[in-house]
């Protein structure tokens, strides 16, 4: 049942005082203050129950449209800031092929929007204007026929460098070389282990790191060469998974976690890989560290407890993460009984976490039962507990 409260992202987008997102725990866009950490907006994202999870990766934000890249969805959704209107252009499942995860990434070109593929068999181009979809490099030219139909294609980091976008695969040794003006595709085979889950360029070279074995690998794209760091800090612990975002910070790269117990940072002069932040693996799942956005000389994290939103400071040698802000849990908390209430989930209501005003507004507002078909407490709450 907590899980249902807990905020938690793959990709954001900061508009002015805003942070906006779809939330993987249940179907919801939620823009969140980012000065109070109260939620101010929280709606239903069309065409789906409340209980799906993970409907949607990262967001766009082309004009006035937020663009959602479909992960389990099988359409894409924009949203216009102004009008406050859904609008939805279905996937052809002929062309992605039936999948459990469709897109993750996403690159806006214009008023196009590209996204590229987790599973699905082709990347596509979503035209924001006309809500249409353009589907190219069906199989990914000779790659499908090599994957296996579940092997990850690419993960959310790409690098955008003299025209073209550069992006690992994640379940191949290989990196996808995409030219968004031609809209051409070349695959450059690497002698490395495995797939690759994040890059950044620097100086001249590709920062990659493994998806699933402990090597970081530095690509010369022109000359070839390949040079591999794999001597971690003594006291790391990797998952199954190891890292989904790494950013350049000073003269270090640090490896944001997907499953893991630090974050790590690699020194490029050096070479020398380090401890920048001990996590603690308190739950099952295991403690995750998501996405984060360069936002001038700090990153900004989301975090999957504790804080949503974090800053990572690294300045004179140090690395520092403090609160972006702290959610308000109380009124975030009681913002979400009310958005499940609306929608018919009086079984994940919590009645003491609300105030005597939203308790007032839900005997007033609404007529819905519980699942035993009798009406709420509400009342006997408010008179006995308030």
């Amino acid at each position: 049942m907590e899980m249902l409260y807990k905020l938690r992202c793959l990709g954001f987008v900061e508009i002015g005082d805003d942070i906006w997102f779809a939330n993987l725990y249940f179907n919801a866009l939620v823009r969140l203050n980012k000065r109070t950490g109260k939620i101010e907006d929280l709606k239903k994202f069309p065409g789906y129950t409340m209980d799906w999870q993970w409907l949607y990766a990262t967001v766009c934000h082309v004009n006035e449209y937020l663009v959602f890249v479909p992960f389990r969805s099988k359409e894409i959704v924009s949203y216009n800031i102004q009008t406050q209107e859904f609008t939805s252009a279905p996937l052809n499942l002929n062309k992605t092929g039936k999948k459990e995860r469709y897109f993750a990434s996403a690159f806006e070109y214009g008023r196009y929007v590209y996204m590229f593929p987790v599973e699905a068999e082709c990347i596509i181009r979503y035209d924001v204007q006309r809500n249409s979809i353009k589907y190219l490099f069906h199989g990914l030219d000779t790659i499908s026929d090599i994957l296996p139909d579940t092997a990850e294609r690419f993960a959310l980091q790409f690098e955008f460098v003299d025209g073209k976008l550069y992006m690992p695969f994640a379940g191949f040794h290989a990196v996808a070389i995409f030219d968004p003006e031609k809209e051409s595709l070349n695959i450059k085979y690497l002698p490395i282990k495995g797939g690759c889950s994040t890059i950044n360029y620097h100086n001249g070279f590709f920062y990659m790191a493994s998806w699933k074995t402990c090597k970081i690998y530095r690509w010369n794209h022109k000359t070839e060469e390949i040079m591999v760091y794999d001597e971690f800090p003594q006291n790391f612990l990797p998952g199954e998974y190891l890292f989904l975002s790494g950013w350049v910070m000073g003269d270090r790269i640090c490896f944001l976690p997907v499953q893991g117990n630090m974050i790590v940072s690699l020194d490029m002069e050096s070479g020398q890989l380090y401890e920048e932040k001990r996590i603690d693996n308190r739950y099952k799942e295991v403690w995750r560290v998501f996405y984060g956005k360069r936002m001038g000389e700090s990153l900004h994290i989301g975090i999957a407890d504790k804080d949503l939103f974090c800053i990572l400071d690294y300045r004179d040698g140090k690395s520092v993460i403090k609160p972006y802000f702290r959610q308000d849990t109380y009124v975030n908390r009681a913002v979400i009984n009310i958005f499940f209430l609306e929608n018919g989930y009086l079984d994940v209501f919590v009645e003491h976490d609300k105030k005597k005003d939203d308790y007032m507004a839900i005997i007033t507002n609404s007529k819905k039962k519980n699942k035993g078909g009798e009406k709420g407490n509400f009342g006997r709450l408010i008179w006995e507990n308030v």
